[in-house]
């Protein structure tokens, strides 16, 4: 699904509902490689594709800039010494049964060393695999999108750990999921939490993000 999202006018000389409403039958009934080039020919369009499904990503504000730049330079300073890597926005396939489908987090950690292999012998393929630990910082129009459809994605990979850090807020707030394995599947064990000071990532002993430099 397309979500579209536009703004009133008003002394419009067309009728911009019949508009939205003609891209919208247009989408729904396109097909996906049809989508799929529309999008890739807009300037700078972030997008993902989770279920065969598009999520416009939108352009991340200063603020959310400025913390995934210092969480992500505190991470990469800390796993190197665990032969694991950092990446930022950088998009990733979790199932390899589902070749169309990929979502670009705002921070991962990857210690699997085939899956940086592969990556690093030829990096204009898309990355594959399940990265240990994942960070999403929430922006005003993807909160749900973080905090429901991709826990519920990440989960289905089985991502051992996964942080949603909520910045809209006047007190920054952790949304802290750690996979709890079981008989069967995992399921995520959730806890809240004040984004302040340091705090330790689980799936990594050692590491950890001090929030009161991240948001400096």
């Amino acid at each position: 699904m397309l979500y579209i999202q536009y703004m009133e006018q008003t002394n419009n000389q067309f009728n911009q509902h019949l508009v939205i409403e003609g891209l919208t039958r247009y989408i729904n009934t396109a097909s996906f490689s049809r989508i799929q080039t529309l999008l890739d020919a807009v300037p700078n369009l972030r997008y993902e594709v989770i279920d065969e499904r598009f999520y416009i990503m939108p352009s991340p504000s200063p603020r959310h800039q400025n913390a995934f730049t210092n969480i992500g330079t505190q991470l990469a300073a800390q796993v190197s010494n665990y032969n694991c890597k950092t990446f930022q926005t950088l998009d990733i396939r979790l199932f390899p049964n589902q070749p169309h489908d990929y979502v670009c987090p705002d921070i991962m950690v990857i210690c699997n060393r085939d899956m940086l292999r592969h990556y690093l012998e030829d990096d204009t393929k898309p990355l594959e695999g399940v990265p240990g630990f994942v960070i999403e910082i929430l922006s005003p129009s993807n909160a749900q999108h973080d905090l429901i459809t991709k826990r519920d994605l990440y989960l289905r990979a089985q991502v051992p750990e996964y942080w949603v850090i909520d910045i809209l807020s006047a007190l920054p707030v952790l949304h802290r999921f750690i996979l709890d394995a079981g008989p069967v599947s995992g399921v995520y064990r959730e806890t809240i939490l004040e984004a302040k000071g340091v705090i330790p990532i689980e799936i990594i002993p050692g590491c950890a993000i001090d929030f009161d430099k991240a948001f400096q």
